[in-house]
Order: C-alpha cells, then sequence, then structure tokens
C-alpha cells in the first residue's frame, strides 16, 4: 500500500481504509506493525505537501 500511494496509483486515505478492510476481514499483524504501516502513509502525505 504505501508504494501505491507513493506511486500515485491509489490516495492515501483510500490507502488506509483497505489496510483498515484487511485487518477487519480476517488479516492479523502486531500493533507495532499495524502503526508503522499507518505512519509511513502519513509520511507519505506529508512530503508531498
Amino acid at each position: 500500500m504505501v508504494k501505491a500511494v507513493s506511486q500515485g496509483l491509489i490516495a492515501k486515505e483510500k490507502a488506509k481504509q483497505a489496510i483498515n478492510h484487511m485487518f477487519f476481514s480476517g488479516w492479523r499483524c502486531s500493533v507495532e506493525t499495524y502503526a508503522k504501516i499507518m505512519e509511513s502513509l502519513e509520511r507519505l502525505g506529508e512530503n508531498k505537501r
């Protein structure tokens, strides 16, 4: 997702929604991994401003 956002293939908010949908559909990861993914997506948004 992070790579797709960085390449402009998907919007940051859509990527966040997709990650959350994956999680609620049964995908499991640690709290730390989830936080790192979301932080990475946020940083991408900041870099584009």
